[in-house]
């Protein structure tokens, strides 16, 4: 199988597994007779008054010959995609090149028939996407209007319906995927209620002593000089110190986790300001 991103080796498969092999005698036309039986050859076509033109290019042999003239050779093209390609990212590119450098006869019916396959990696990237909704379809249709706007091409050019309320959506779609590809801590950090965890922090900072009042003070120090800090805490076990306290003040955010195994570190995220404990 050969994709369409293949250009004119694509055309040349289409005309290997259309044209017969008598078609490739040439010997009609004596400018093209040492042509016959050679790929040249697949270049030429016979019109109905005995005519032979040598087109420049095997796409140009194709549409001549009307293969072009309906969308199957395109239902095949993206059936191979499909078939070859490993992502649904270059799914897409196979469609957006139908799209953008040839003429679908129907795009929606086409884009209709295969947005699902032109979406399973959108489905990676954010797991609270269902296949098949409508959320999925116009987060497809948002991934194709920017690859076509990319060449310069509008869908409306191409038929290729995307509503107002459709590209709303759609942004919320993609902003949601953004925020899902963060760390699920992170994630959890943003949402949390900021008046209520203040009230959580003043609890908590009321109630510490000794070096917990320090350590503690020193934090809070830290965020009101907004000269941040690095501070690592070690007990025995059973002892809180995998606890975890969310403390917000002045859009500073702090957060103490006191267990330093891999899997249970925080980075960095931006554009927060994080003081790791």
């Amino acid at each position: 199988m050969v994709p369409l991103s293949m250009g004119e080796v694509y055309y040349l498969r289409v005309l290997l597994g259309k044209v017969r092999g008598q078609e490739l005698d040439l010997s009609r036309a004596p400018t093209l007779a040492h042509l016959s039986f050679t790929f040249d050859a697949l270049r030429a076509v016979c019109t109905a008054d005995a005519v032979v033109t040598l087109y420049d290019t095997y796409k140009g042999a194709c549409l001549a010959r009307g293969y072009l003239a309906d969308d199957l050779e395109w239902c095949e093209a993206m059936t191979s995609a499909i078939a070859i390609c490993t992502s649904g990212y270059q799914v897409r590119e196979t469609f957006v090149t139908i799209l953008c450098f040839n003429s679908p006869a129907n795009a929606q019916v086409l884009f209709d028939t295969y947005w699902k396959d032109m979406g399973d990696d959108l489905l990676y990237a954010n797991d609270t996407l269902v296949r098949g909704s409508n959320e999925h379809r116009v987060a497809v249709l948002f991934h194709v209007d920017e690859q076509c706007a990319a060449l310069g091409i509008a869908l409306d050019t191409r038929h290729l319906k995307f509503t107002i309320a459709e590209r709303t959506l759609a942004r919320n779609v993609v902003r949601s995927t953004v925020n899902v590809q963060m760390p699920r801590a992170v994630r959890d950090e943003r949402s949390y209620d900021i008046p209520t965890e203040k009230s959580v922090w003043d609890r908590a900072f009321a109630s510490s002593i000794g070096n917990q009042r320090a350590l503690l003070t020193r934090i809070r120090t830290a965020i009101d000089t907004k000269t941040g800090g690095l501070y690592f805490v070690d007990a025995p076990g059973g002892t809180g110190t995998c606890s975890r306290a969310n403390i917000y003040d002045r859009s500073c955010i702090i957060i103490l986790y006191c267990d330093l195994s891999i899997d249970q570190r925080l980075f960095i995220y931006k554009p927060t300001s994080r003081f790791i404990v």
